[in-house]
């Protein structure tokens, strides 16, 4: 009786969730969400205790005529039916974290043997899983029937394979099909029969002794032996050759990002520069010309004020007067024992080049100039596993025209990416850089200081041609004096070709096409900085306040201060050249990526500033990628 009651109770709840979902209030935008609501709640009910809710189910899904309450219904089928089995979509969810597989490649790359392959991988991710989730409870002791009924079966097949006379499919919606195909795949499985007991081998009994003067007995010949017959595996439930369910391979969409990275204004690589979304193993290149390179290094206004009097003859006398560069006199080779000639106008270039010289370390005005630039990116990433990868790049600063910038190579970036989630449709991963510094020339435009990067990167594909991605972090120094940032970036792109090969349910020969998708993309991103956005003795200049020429005293207090010669009350106490970073810059890109076979993919782009913070004025993108 308890049975029946729990049967009638189950049935009478079922019931109920429908009805309340039908007559949900008429005010509601999508009449369906309820429905869908309630189907999904049928899915998380044991159809082995409660069959009547994967009839209610069958019947939606052959009989609804909204597309996505079938799909819907086909999803809870699904769920149903992988219960105590192993998981159809091991990598879909949230993934451990960390991923306990690391180790063990990290261990066979270690002692020189080959890594586990992909399809390694993705059966230990099912194992895991499986594991995981007999611990929450949710199998039964018996998961070979119940389930797989035939009416199941029946209705499942027909969805993904019944088409009518004319050859039209029954069910009109692929992806309905391709999850009834994959629904499909849980009933099918072998059941190995028990072979016969073999009877225990009796021990033959000696025969009696022969009494003296008879003859033994004729021995009787043996039975001939015969091989027992193997058993053969009997398939409980039949399945034709269709039943083996393609299923939808991972995304690979991520990849497709438009990620060549924006040129900065100290050269840092952030955590989107030629990053994707996905873990991958490839090796990429990346060239961009820069025009008008921002380095943000300025005169400081006190000593804009200073070198304006060099306009004028006066002016220069006084220059000299209270600063002693170009006076003939002091310490040899201090500056001011180098005589400058105040009627000759070139002259105001002159002792404006001694007196920074002195005072920045070695730089003049030409330092400060915004130069266009060429930048070389080149790296590789390894992908460990599915869920985690490591990635190095390297970049190489040449500026082109004539500045005391030098050239070289900047600090490099090592970063680590991690799947988080994983869906059929979107991805996030969890990501953590390192930007080491590395030994530099002197005024080299690169910090020196180590950089830390933690972020996470996003992908979620909006339909079958539209995805949108993205990410946010922070950018870290190690050093507390210099600039903390918090950088975002949001983009889409937009499939407008795709061969069939790069389509989940492709299952032909290798495409003979050398194109096979064009991705057109938008991306928007933006960098702001966190505290102070001023850094003095930033690239190896001074952080000193300026003194008169070696040797030489100043005429107001006869110190080694500089006073303006217009106000001599007022002392020159602040840097020449110092860093002043813009704190909020926001730029656009535009690009196209084009997939190529082999696995090769190109991208190509312009970005462009959209503030007045700005890292250059125009900027032309190109990486080649070569993914394995």
């Amino acid at each position: 009786m308890n049975r029946i009651g729990a049967l009638q109770g189950s049935t009478l709840l079922v019931l109920l969730v429908l009805c309340g979902a039908q007559l949900g209030p008429a005010w509601a935008k999508d009449p369906a969400a309820d429905d869908i609501t309630a189907i999904k709640y049928l899915g998380t009910v044991d159809c082995y205790w409660y069959p009547e809710a994967q009839s209610v189910l069958l019947d939606i899904l052959l009989g609804d005529p909204r597309e996505k309450v079938r799909y819907a219904a086909v999803r809870a089928l699904t769920q149903q039916l992988q219960r105590g089995k192993p998981p159809l979509d091991p990598l879909l969810g949230w993934r451990a974290v960390p991923d306990p597989l690391i180790f063990a490649q990290v261990v066979r790359l270690g002692t020189l043997r080959t890594p586990l392959t992909t399809e390694e991988l993705v059966e230990r991710y099912s194992e895991l899983k499986f594991q995981r989730e007999q611990k929450k409870g949710l199998g039964r002791g018996d998961t070979c029937h119940g389930c797989c009924t035939q009416d199941a079966i029946a209705a499942l097949s027909r969805v993904a394979f019944g088409k009518d006379e004319t050859g039209c499919y029954f069910e009109p919606s692929e992806r309905i099909r391709l999850a009834a195909e994959r629904a499909l795949s849980l009933c099918v499985y072998e059941v190995s029969v028990i072979p016969e007991a073999v009877p225990e081998e009796v021990p033959a009994v000696p025969p009696a002794p022969v009494p003296p003067g008879k003859k033994p007995p004729p021995q009787k010949p043996a039975p001939p032996e015969t091989a027992p017959a193997e058993p053969t595996p009997v398939t409980e439930l039949p399945a034709p050759p269709a039943l083996l369910a393609r299923g939808r391979r991972p995304s690979f969409g991520p990849r497709y990002m438009l990620n060549v990275g924006r040129a900065d204004l100290s050269n840092r690589f952030n955590l989107f520069d030629n990053m994707g979304t996905a873990p991958a193993t490839r090796v990429f290149f990346g060239f961009q010309y820069l025009q008008s390179q921002n380095n943000a290094v300025l005169v400081t206004d006190q000593h804009e004020r200073l070198f304006s009097i060099l306009a004028t003859e006066t002016g220069r006398r006084m220059f000299i007067e209270y600063t002693g560069f170009g006076s003939g006199q002091g310490t040899p080779g201090g500056g001011g024992d180098i005589l400058v000639d105040p009627t000759d106008p070139a002259s105001q270039t002159q002792l404006e080049s001694l007196y920074l010289s002195h005072n920045t370390g070695g730089v003049t005005r030409t330092y400060t100039r915004m130069p266009n630039t060429n930048l070389y990116r080149f790296g590789f990433e390894y992908a460990l596993t599915l869920d985690f990868s490591v990635a190095m790049q390297a970049q190489y600063v040449m500026p082109l025209d004539e500045v005391e910038q030098p050239e070289m190579f900047s600090n490099p970036l090592i970063q680590l990416k991690h799947v988080v989630y994983r869906g059929e449709r979107s991805l996030l991963s969890a990501v953590f850089g390192i930007s080491p510094q590395i030994p530099q020339p002197d005024f080299a435009i690169t910090e020196k200081t180590t950089r830390l990067g933690p972020g996470v990167l996003g992908y979620y594909e909006v339909g079958e041609r539209l995805f949108t991605q993205g990410g946010t972090g922070f950018s870290l120094p190690t050093q507390s004096q210099h600039i903390k940032t918090w950088d975002w970036a949001l983009g889409m792109g937009l499939w407008v070709y795709q061969h069939e090969s790069l389509k989940p349910t492709y299952e032909g020969p290798e495409p003979d096409a050398w194109v096979l998708g064009i991705v057109p993309q938008l991306q928007v991103r933006g960098k702001h900085v966190i505290g102070d956005n001023i850094v003095r003795g930033q690239f190896g200049l001074s952080a000193e306040p300026p003194k008169t020429a070696e040797g030489t005293l100043s005429p107001v207090d006869a110190t080694r201060t500089i006073y303006l010669p217009q106000d001599p009350s007022t002392p020159v106490t602040e840097v020449p050249i110092f860093y002043n970073e813009p704190r909020h810059v926001v730029d656009m890109s535009f690009g196209t990526t084009i997939l190529f076979r082999d696995n090769v993919q190109l991208m190509l782009g312009i970005s462009f500033p959209l503030t007045g913070g700005q890292a250059r004025a125009t900027e032309f993108l190109m990486t080649v990628n070569r993914f394995f």
